[in-house]
Order: C-alpha cells, then structure tokens, then sequence
C-alpha cells in the first residue's frame, strides 16, 4: 500500500471508501475465526437457538413480576400458557435465570475490557449482562428541562451497574467499528454529563453524511432514517454476540414514521432485527410530564411493546422505572416449546405467553419471525463452506491493532453484494497517533504471494467482456485509486461492446464514459433517457443528480436525489 499527498481533501474521519465486488466463493466468510484449532466433529446436539423457526425449539425470556416489580422465582412449566398465533403450544421447558452482574468464575481475571476481542468473548459469558444505551440526539431537544434531567436519570441508571455488567453507548452516526464496550462508569458518565440534544439543529455539522443531509429538503425524514438503521445495526450486532437477553436503553422523543414511508419499512426492520437476536429494547422519553401531544409517542410505544420493553414515557421520575430495566435483565424465564407448525415460512408469528397463577404480570415479547427454507438452507450451506485461511488472514493484516504505527487506519468489512457476489469493502482514515504530514490518498492493492497486483485480473476473471457494469466499475475503481488514464480506457473499451450489452447497461455505460469526461450536458441526457425507461434505478437517479450539479443547476439536482430518497433513502449519499 502506498500513502501520496500530504494534507486529506476532506478533515472527516472517512477520508476514503473503495467497494470492490468479487465473485462468491473466494472463500470470504465472517463466520469462523481462521486463528482457531480445528475441533473434532461433535456429537450432534439438539440446535436451541432463540427465536429461530425450522429448529426442534422456540425459547422466549419471559418477565414474571408481581406488586413492585419484585421478580417470582418459583414458576414451572406447568404454570405457563404460549400461544402462536392463537393456536396453543405445549410447553417443554422453562428455565429461571438470575444475574445479579457479579463474576461467578475467573475470580483472578482482571475486569477491564482490553481489547474488542475481549469484549466479544466477555460477552458470551453466563454471569454478563448486556446493555446499550442509545443516545438519539437527533430527536431529542436541546432544552434546560429535558436535558438537566436526563442527564441526572442515566447518571444514577448507570450507577447502578455491577462490576460484571458490559455496557456500550451509541449515538446515530456511531458505526459498529466504533462501538466500545465498557465496564468504565466514569467513562460513561463523562459521556453523559456532556450529552446534548440536536432535534431541529442543522449546524455544527458532524460528518460528511450530515453535509449530505443538508442537500435534501426533507433532511428531517433523513435523519429519522439513519436513527432506525442506527438501531436496527445495534440490535443485530447484540443479538449475535449470544444467546439470552439483551438489552438496549432507547433514548429518544421518537423519530418521524408516516405510515407507508421508508421510514416506515425501517422501523419494521429495527422490531425484526430486535426480534430474531432476544434483544428488549426499552424506550425512554426525556421529555417532562404532560408535554408530549396525544399519540406523540406512539412510535416509542412500538418499539417497546413489540420488543418486550418498558415504555418510560410521560414523566418527571423515570430513576425507578431505569432501576427495573436492569431488574429485567437480572431475573427472567427461558421458555420453550416446539411450533405446532413446521413449515419455514419467513413469516411474523405472534406470541402470547400468560401464567396460571393469580397476580403475575407477565412481559415477554409479542413474537418473532421466522426462517425461510431458501435462508435454512443457505445457513447450512455456509456453515460447511471451509474458510480461506489465506484470505481471511490476509484481511485482518490490515485491520488496526492496538498499537498501530502506520501512517493510516485501516478497517475491512464483507457484505452481500448483488447477486451471487460479495462486497468488500475498505476504508481509512489518518492515524492521529503518528506525526508529521497526513496522506492525503490511500492505494491497496490485492496481490499474490510473489507480490504481483491483480486488481484488475480480479475483475476480468468475473465479468464477460460484454458486461457493462463492470467495466464501470473498473473505471470507477481505477479513477478512485488515482489512475485517470486506466479509467478513462476501461470505459473507453466499454463503448466498443454497446451492441452487445442490454438496453439499460448501453445507457449506463454512454452516461459514465460522459461523467469521467466531463461532458455532463450528454451526460444528463443519457441517464434521463435510462430513468424515463427504468423510473426505479436508482444509481441512475444519483448520478444524473450529480451532472445536473456540476451544470451548476441546484434545483434538478435536489429534485433527482429527492427522488433517490423515496426509493431507496440509505443510497442517497450526494458524493464525487
């Protein structure tokens, strides 16, 4: 790798962002530690995960309380009553767990989290209990009476955790690289104490992704975006560090959710994500007692009740209901039994778990989605995929370490790409730690193991000569890295396949090879001609937005990413 330049273009923490799209099977794969021994094959176990159809059980963590909150210790199976939907269950199995956040083994290993290894393994434990505590300040008012109070509430909630108890603090813009856990409550309560809401505030900008927001109209609705993706990444995060309960400590005036919206898709995805990985989320409002219109709430009221969660909304003491979250997670059931059902639909399935004897209230979660044959399917495909040791290693090599010496950091991450391909993708930003000029540009190169590049094989070997796409994506790639000239000739030999590439990519490609020129009047005409053909491509919408800006005309440029907005809001980032 390669450091140029000597001062960033940008002064945001995300200097750069290369995507690259491999063909599946290199061997990629985030489901196994390559540093670990190969284990003898085990005897076959009855799977009990949580919330997962197509397996022999279901377990939900059920809270039994009576008068006071005070847990009840003595239930069996026999005194509870499941339901899916509305069809009555047999109950196998029930399980008290009592957690009190004290360490309950390796009494002589030191407490603090070292490393995010160590918190990941931290968290696996049996005696841990797990909190986040989300921050959404972007719906939240920077206001005497609501922030002074809260401030004091989470100040005395986090007090209150045990020595043993593992905590993380997010906010919207905090990405999952970033998430700290901690057993730290001054750290914590440093952060608390600075906190500040921004409902309604425009500047100072944060990040470039705020700078992005500034460009659109309903950047309100934008935000209220990043909140619930925000939260449904957390929630997805927590709920594969283990089995068990998690919880998280919503902090919010609730984002905007009309009915129909993006939004609105969102928030369902943050409930579903919730509900596959067993984690509670509980909400709180900041806001005084008798402040909050009638129904204002109501978003904050979903995410509780469809998670298990407590709604601490619409007064001036939340201090006890805080004190019985961390109760929540300190005494609950396991309950399990087998769906009388046995198909894997993909379907939600509502549950209803009530309890025979007199006075108990009962929380538990109101149901959960299950798996599709095709996801089944996959999983168990995955799981007996070996892993690319020399791949995985090669990866992690350029991950930071904790005492990094190198002019940048550099972090990597796979995901799913479009069809059968994964996405690599890197970034990096300046090491503060290391003096003198900062890099300004960042070069990586795949290599083999007699050091020959092969970015560009990468590429060639996966798509057909005729394949529009990608020779967009060499000259995207090519033009990122510095290398105008090999961009410029990929697009170039693009244009002598247009006959042979369908109507949508021949627009595409005649569009780019314009944009790398320079050429935007043509450059809008041709994607104008894709969207009046294809109304929903998105990445034609973003890129005529971005000619129509460099034709200095401001309005049809907010108009295309406004339309980018409704179709897909997550890929509305206005950038060169």
């Amino acid at each position: 790798m390669r450091a140029l330049g000597r001062r960033p273009r940008f002064p945001a923490p995300l200097a750069a962002l290369l995507a690259i799209c491999v063909i599946a099977g290199t061997g990629v794969s985030g489901r196994q530690d390559p540093r670990q021994e190969p284990k003898p094959q085990p005897e076959p176990q009855q799977p009990i995960p949580v919330f997962r159809a197509g397996t022999a059980l279901v377990r939900v963590d059920v809270t039994a309380t009576v008068r006071g909150d005070e847990p009840v210790t003595d239930l069996t199976s026999g005194d509870f009553e499941v339901t899916e939907d509305d069809v009555p269950q047999i109950v196998q199995t029930s399980q008290f767990v009592r957690i009190d956040g004290e360490r309950k083994s390796d009494l002589n290993e030191p407490l603090e989290i070292r490393s995010k290894d160590h918190a990941i393994l931290e968290a696996a434990r049996d005696d841990v209990r797990l909190f986040a505590i989300f921050l959404d300040d972007y719906h939240i008012d920077k206001k005497p009476d609501v922030t002074l109070p809260l401030r004091e509430a989470l100040t005395k909630f986090v007090s209150q955790f045990r020595s043993n108890d593992l905590i993380v603090m997010m906010d919207p813009l905090t990405t999952l690289y970033d998430l700290k856990y901690t057993r730290s409550k001054p750290d914590l309560i440093n952060r608390i104490r600075t906190f500040e809401g921004r409902r309604g505030e425009v500047f100072p900008v944060k990040s470039p992704i705020e700078e992005a927001q500034m460009s659109q109209r309903n950047w309100q609705e934008l935000r209220a975006g990043v909140t619930l993706s925000a939260l449904t990444a957390l929630a997805t995060q927590m709920g594969g560090l283990r089995e068990g309960r998690k919880s998280i400590l919503f902090v919010s005036q609730g984002p905007p959710v009309r009915p129909g919206s993006p939004n609105d898709q969102r928030l369902k995805e943050a409930l579903e994500a919730a509900n596959r990985g067993n984690v509670t989320i509980h909400v709180l409002d900041p806001r005084p007692l008798g402040t909050v219109a009638f129904g204002g709430d109501n978003v904050l009221r979903q995410i509780a009740g469809d998670t298990g969660g407590r709604a601490i909304l619409n007064t001036n003491n939340p201090s006890d209901q805080l004190t019985a979250v961390i109760a929540d997670a300190s005494a609950y059931y396991l309950v399990g039994y087998t769906p009388t059902r046995s198909a894997n639909d993909g379907k939600f399935h509502r549950i209803e778990v009530k309890v025979k004897r007199r006075g108990v209230k009962v929380t538990a979660r109101r149901g959960y989605w299950a798996a599709t044959e095709k996801e089944m399917t996959a999983a168990a495909e995955a799981a007996a995929t070996p892993v690319n040791v020399g791949l995985t290693t090669a990866l992690a090599s350029l991950s930071q370490s904790t005492t990094n010496t190198r002019a940048v950091g550099i972090w990597t991450g796979v995901s799913r790409g479009d069809g059968e391909r994964t996405r690599l993708t890197f970034t990096w930003e300046a090491n503060p730690a290391v003096t003198g000029d900062k890099p300004a540009r960042l070069e990586i190169q795949p290599a083999d193991e007699a050091g020959k590049h092969h970015l560009q094989n990468i590429f060639r070997q996966a798509l057909d000569p005729k394949f529009g796409v990608g020779y967009q994506l060499l000259a995207v790639a090519s033009r990122n890295l510095g290398r105008v000239q090999d961009a410029d000739g990929y697009i170039k030999e693009a244009l002598n396949f247009l006959d042979g590439m369908t109507e949508r990519e021949r627009y595409s490609t005649r569009g780019m090879f314009f944009r790398l020129a320079g050429d935007y009047q043509p450059c809008v005409k041709e994607y104008g001609e894709l969207i009046a053909r294809y109304a929903a491509d998105v990445a034609a919408h973003n890129q005529r937005a971005l000619c129509l800006s460099k034709l200095r005309d401001t309005r049809g440029a907010v108009d295309a990413q406004r339309r980018v907005v409704e179709l897909l809001p997550n890929r509305a980032i206005f950038r060169d």
